[in-house]
């Protein structure tokens, strides 16, 4: 079995750029969900007049269009917490690195 290893290192120099791209695709994504939503709501808008058709469709949709756009909404949020947590582990990283390494004075 293994065994797990006593000591835990962070790439910071491997990490910060995973979280750039993380940033740019959030970004992407946020243009993304605009657009679509911009096209949701364009084609709501041609439902058209109120008659047999959009009475018996209209109810089913918007109650599962209601559910889908909050979701989406959130999962923006929740990425954009998981870059700002990566970012702030590696700033914690760093510091708990450079206080370590206060106690190993140089040998030069």
């Amino acid at each position: 079995m293994n065994q797990p290893k006593p000591d835990i290192h962070l790439a910071a120099g491997q990490v910060e750029p995973a979280l750039a791209a993380m940033d740019t695709q959030r970004h992407d994504l946020d243009v993304a969900w605009l657009d679509g939503s911009a096209q949701i709501r364009a084609g709501e808008g041609g439902f058209g007049p109120i008659d047999t058709l959009v009475r018996a469709f209209r109810p089913g949709y918007l109650a599962k269009a209601d559910l889908v756009k909050p979701a989406a909404e959130r999962r923006q949020a929740d990425y954009d917490s998981l870059i700002a947590a990566g970012r702030f582990s590696v700033e914690v990283y760093r510091r708990g690195d450079d206080v370590s390494a206060l106690g190993f004075p140089d040998s030069h």
